[in-house]
């Protein structure tokens, strides 16, 4: 399995590996692994219409959960999504191409976030086939799905904590109002580099309501987490720090 990134002189080949896609499982009838980076999600989701396929998509759900693929013999494929937090964000999806027919997107929500395998589903819809895969994992599966969410936790953890970490190398150097117009322009400093971000300042409510982050700064943020799916904390921090430079420099706006 491999996808091909091209870049301007060469060209990059991902391989699954142990690293960015741990095997939990496998025999004649169903794999069983862990995307943990985004191009092996998009390896994994292949002849799927999951939204994790797109990097918002990946990085909304990796941020806190552990995603499981699991692949069947037949082409049939089923995703889990199990979250640490959110348990609205646990859930399962279908897709694959089983027979020559390509399985529509179909998704459900366990009533317990804590045993997402257990369903009493009867209803002879879409949704039953999905649930009846669901029900088709050995046990065995399920208890190394179990021990691998049980053990992994501090890597959510510590993935939020290189986000904050990242976030909070950027310094406030300067905050400018144009002159007409609520637009207000805020100098900062990462890396040693500068940048102009822009935000508007509402006089009703003595706040400001959001930050325009310029793409030379998004290319440069060491942190993809933080930039695409983060953007309230990054926002929250830019408009603290920029609240704290106006005040320590008596800046009226």
């Amino acid at each position: 399995m491999k996808i091909v990134k091209k870049f301007e002189s060469f060209i990059l080949e991902f391989k699954e590996t142990e690293k960015n896609t741990p095997v939990l499982y496998k025999d004649n009838n169903l794999e069983v692994k862990v995307v943990k980076t985004f191009d092996a999600c998009a390896e994994q989701g292949k002849d799927t219409k999951w939204c994790s396929n797109t990097k918002y998509g990946y990085y909304i759900h990796n941020k806190t959960a552990n995603m499981y693929r699991f692949n069947f013999n037949d082409g049939y494929k089923l995703r889990l999504t199990w979250d640490y937090i959110n348990s609205r964000k646990t859930h399962w999806g279908q897709g694959g191409i089983v027979n020559g027919e390509t399985k529509p997107y179909i998704f459900i929500l366990p009533k317990d976030d804590t045993e997402p395998f257990l369903f009493d589903y009867k209803r002879n819809d879409q949704q039953q086939e999905l649930v009846d895969r669901i029900e088709s994992i050995p046990q065995e599966v399920i208890d190394l799905v179990h021990d691998y969410q049980l053990n992994h936790s501090i890597e959510k953890s510590e993935g939020l904590n290189k986000m904050y970490n990242e976030i909070s190398k950027i310094k406030v150097i300067d905050v400018n109002k144009i002159e007409g117009d609520k637009t207000i322009v805020v100098k900062i400093e990462y890396l040693d580099k500068k940048f102009k971000i822009e935000t508007h300042y509402d006089d009703d409510r003595r706040d400001f309501y959001f930050f325009r982050l310029s793409n030379e700064f998004k290319k440069n943020f060491k942190n993809k987490m933080g930039i695409i799916t983060d953007s309230d904390t990054l926002t929250d921090y830019l408009k603290d720090k920029t609240k704290e430079f106006i005040k320590k420099n008596n800046i009226s706006l």
